[in-house]
């Protein structure tokens, strides 16, 4: 979200409770006196490009660079994936399927079909890729 007044540069982003906020120092005292006049704000800042200081939000670190900002995903998620997929140790390369390019619902054998279980375990290890994936690298 950006604030209406072309005067203001208050970039926003809200997810449930959790706000990241992006402006100048004064337009955040402006949005702290507005805001915090009806909600309660537990306020962790300013940080400044550059200063090299870190933040958490959604789970990920934000480290204030002088050549941008880096977002890193929650450190434990990489080890939580290789115990969810029982791949620690391995050295072998990434499997091919040779009918992956022609594949067709059509013709998908029952016997290929994920269990419960395993449908389960794709679906969180899915979902810890995607949240890898969300915030990795400089921004």
């Amino acid at each position: 979200m950006r604030h209406a007044d072309v005067n203001k540069k208050i970039f926003l982003n809200v997810h449930v409770d959790d706000i990241l906020l992006v402006c100048k120092s004064e337009d955040l005292q402006w949005f702290q006196e507005t805001i915090g006049a009806t909600l309660t704000m537990k306020v962790d800042g300013p940080h400044r490009q550059g200063s090299g200081e870190q933040l958490m939000y959604l789970k990920k670190r934000i480290t204030m660079r002088e050549d941008g900002i880096l977002i890193q995903p929650n450190a434990t998620y990489v080890p939580k994936l290789v115990s969810l997929l029982k791949v620690s140790g391995r050295r072998r390369g990434l499997p091919y399927h040779a009918t992956l390019e022609a594949f067709s619902p059509e013709v998908a054998l029952e016997a290929e079909l994920l269990d419960g279980e395993q449908a389960a375990t794709f679906r969180s290890g899915l979902g810890l890729v995607l949240y890898i994936l969300h915030g990795d690298g400089p921004a």
